[in-house]
């Protein structure tokens, strides 16, 4: 299961982005909701080793930027 990965790295980065003000605070839910939509829909794949939790990891922090870029442009 990928989904607490995908948390942890969606949530450390909406954190950061509300402490830098960059979102306000009802973003971050949104950010991790999106992130662990995108995780649970599409081919993240499994956790076998340290390398995938990396891999994982990257591509949810990366999803979670993009989200962010959305809400910061207004939409």
């Amino acid at each position: 299961p990928v989904l607490p990965v995908a948390l942890n790295a969606a949530n450390e980065i909406a954190v950061q982005a509300f402490l830098d003000g960059a979102v306000p605070f009802t973003g971050i839910p949104v950010v991790i909701a999106a992130a662990l939509d995108e995780a649970e829909s599409s081919e993240f794949g499994s956790l076998a080793t340290l390398e995938d939790v990396r891999r994982v990891d990257a591509r949810a922090r990366a999803f979670s930027h993009d989200i962010l870029g959305g809400l910061q442009s207004g939409g």
